[in-house]
């Protein structure tokens, strides 16, 4: 089992929610339906803008 689908089994309690962003080099709508699909808050395809990273990971942690 990967580990966000993993992850994502577990109670609120034991971090079941906690915040993720796939950061891959698979850049196809398909691959970001897969990560969404997997339990990921966001899909960043490399290489990434460091702007765009941290504005994503406040997007997450907020959410």
């Amino acid at each position: 089992m990967p580990l966000i689908r993993r992850i994502r089994s577990f109670s609120l309690e034991k971090g079941g929610n906690t915040p993720a962003v796939a950061l891959t080099a698979l850049a196809e709508p398909e691959d970001r339906e897969k990560a969404f699909a997997a339990g990921f808050q966001a899909h960043l395809a490399k290489p990434v803008d460091s702007d765009e990273l941290v504005k994503t990971l406040l997007k997450v942690i907020k959410a």
